[in-house]
């Protein structure tokens, strides 16, 4: 619930107070006569565009709606492949490709009437069923004081501060890629759209506070922001371990860059609402509940679950992009046919098939052991084929991580006469053995045999980088446990020099020991304890275990104290199966090398020396 209420409500309830291009175009006329609403376009279009993004990034992984991702959707969304290029083979891609229906003409809009169709558009298609989902089915937990259209303005607040004024090396933190928006935006785009941006912020501001408290605060200078996120840094006559680790000191009051203004915002407004609400407004996702009870999917989204006429095929693609889906977006190593010796190539499958077969785990993310044909006829020659076979590593259930890819054995059959044809008939009846005990899926390809081994060649790793990439896994333990030390102090510092944590009355150790209990940080307090669990690369680990330990270090922290929680803190992004892990139990970590989830602690913290030391760790 805290997903839902912290991302697609306030991002639909942002955009679609955004998208009344009439009040904007009144209200810069009335706020700002020097300007030419017309002039503010591409940025203002922009800045709603970023509303739009949240919103579909926030569906395109929520489960509570209960509309159902399958495998290749999380694929897709892990590689940012456009919807399009998918078959209709879940709910939630049918979904996405309904919604695209009405997101698509807001992208195209070229000017603010053809915006103002398009939105109300929207709004009235889309908008206005989430807003009877948040009507019926949104509640404030009991006992909890804050009324709900209080909580729902709070957490608006927190969105619009978060995601829309913090800023990131690309522009607004919000400003992410996703399945129904694939395009990156350049440095070009993001100058032409600076002004436009920050008067469009700015408007949305003045609605959400109300003139009168807009004007009490520093956003009503707003429109003065002279860049995204540059900043005028104190100079140190020597670097303390704080600023290598957290970024250089400056003095607020000198800074004239949009994302100056989060601090201000904290300092004006975020602080204030935490003091008179007793709740932590980045927090203010955890007091709703879901009243599943009134949640139907087929009543409230009909249609957009159906398959249209305008979604019934996916986009044709390139051969390049067949191949890449049908590999799952997955790396490969390929076996050459030069190099396809009798032990290397038939044999070497075959075994490799068995093998995969045996080890296959049941808590694997695949179903199935997953096997590729590609189909290659011969020139001139009807019926008569080539055979390429590819099997999908399944890492997990053979080595119990999460780094999958392909090997692919290229040319080692063909089903005409003579020894290659002996060959492709005993490949053949294996796979007909392991479709028949339903134990694998089989993917097929038909193509050219040059084309796939142009293919194969064009994304062939260099020798060079393979023999590093040999060399890096024999890199010491020491170097990786130091590495690890590091970014567990890293996030201690964080939280130890935390006026918000310093406040509630907390203190931070690392490295701590409660009842023989390891924990990297621990934040205490006499009645409330919070554990942070620190990973550098969340795939080298069985998340299952991890939580369960968590699990039971909270309970018996809970003999202890009134309230005991933990946070997951990782450096690297989480595979799709170790996100499956994480969603089933309802976490959302933190993912320190994008920050994608706007984490206040980590606000302006140069990460510039600690991509340095992390970029070489072991997977």
């Amino acid at each position: 619930m805290d997903y839902f209420a912290a991302n697609i409500i306030p991002s639909l309830q942002a955009f679609q107070l955004l998208s009344d291009t009439n009040k904007f175009k009144q209200w810069t006329i009335t706020t700002h006569k020097n300007i030419n609403p017309d002039e503010l376009f591409q940025g203002y279009k922009f800045c709603l565009l970023n509303c739009l993004n949240a919103f579909i990034d926030a569906i395109q992984s929520d489960h509570l709606l209960e509309i159902n991702n399958d495998f290749i959707l999380d694929r897709a969304i892990s590689h940012v492949i456009p919807i399009e290029h998918l078959e209709n083979s879940c709910e939630k891609i049918i979904f996405l490709k309904n919604l695209k229906i009405y997101t698509k003409p807001i992208v195209k809009a070229k000017s603010f009437e053809e915006l103002e169709i398009a939105a109300v558009t929207f709004n009235d298609k889309v908008g206005e069923i989430f807003t009877r989902i948040i009507n019926s089915c949104v509640e404030i937990k009991p006992k909890v004081s804050i009324p709900k259209e209080v909580a729902l303005e709070i957490s608006l607040i927190d969105f619009l501060q978060t995601y829309l004024t913090q800023m990131s090396r690309e522009g607004p933190m919000v400003n992410w890629r996703n399945v129904l928006s694939v395009n990156h935006i350049t440095a070009k785009q993001l100058e032409i759209y600076f002004v436009g941006y920050k008067y469009g912020l700015q408007f949305l501001w003045n609605i959400v506070l109300g003139n009168e408290q807009f004007l009490s605060t520093s956003l009503k200078n707003m429109h003065t922001a002279s860049s995204w996120k540059t900043y005028v840094y104190a100079e140190p006559e020597k670097e303390s371990i704080d600023e290598i680790l957290l970024g250089r000191k400056y003095d607020l009051d000198v800074q004239n860059s949009l994302d100056s203004y989060f601090f201000r915002i904290t300092n004006e407004i975020t602080n204030p609402l935490d003091r008179k609400y007793k709740t932590p407004t980045f927090n203010i996702g955890s007091i709703y509940r879901f009243n599943a009870k009134n949640y139907d999917k087929s009543f409230f989204f009909g249609a957009l679950l159906t398959v249209s006429d305008k979604i019934t095929k996916p986009t044709r693609l390139t051969l390049e992009d067949e191949i890449e889906k049908m590999l799952y977006w997955y790396s490969y190593h390929s076996v050459e046919s030069s190099s396809a010796l009798l032990y290397s190539g038939t044999s070497s499958f075959l075994i490799m098939l068995a093998g995969s077969v045996e080890l296959h785990d049941v808590n694997s993310e695949f179903s199935k052991v997953i096997i590729g044909r590609f189909i290659h006829p011969l020139p001139n020659d009807p019926g008569k084929n080539d055979f390429s076979y590819g099997i999908l590593i399944d890492s997990k259930s053979a080595a119990g991580h999460h780094y999958n890819g392909w090997l692919i054995y290229t040319d080692i059959c063909g089903n005409y006469s003579g020894f290659s044809g002996s060959l492709y008939n005993k490949t053949e009846e294996q796979i007909r053995k392991y479709l028949d005990s339903d134990e694998i899926e089989v993917r097929e390809l038909t193509l050219p045999l040059d084309k796939f081994q142009e293919f194969l060649n064009r994304h062939k790793l260099p020798e060079d980088v393979i023999f590093s990439q040999s060399i890096s896994h024999k890199v010491s333990d020491v170097i990786q446990k130091a590495r690890a030390y590091v970014f567990e102090l890293f996030v201690f510092q964080l939280f130890a020099q935390s006026k918000r944590h310093r406040d509630n009355g907390f203190t931070v150790t690392v490295n701590s020991k409660i009842e023989e209990r390891e924990i990297d940080i621990l934040l205490d307090k006499p009645d409330e304890a919070i554990l942070i669990e620190c990973k550098i690369t969340p795939d080298n680990y069985d998340l299952t275990e991890v939580i369960n330990k968590l699990n039971e270090n909270v309970a018996a922290l809970s003999k202890l104290k009134d309230k005991v929680s933990y946070e997951l803190w990782f450096w690297n992004i989480p595979s799709t199966q170790s996100q499956q892990i994480l969603n089933l139990h309802n976490i959302q970590p933190v993912i320190v090398s994008t920050d994608k989830q706007g984490n206040f602690l980590l606000k302006s913290v140069d990460l510039s020396r600690l991509n340095f030391i992390m970029k070489d760790t072991i997977k």
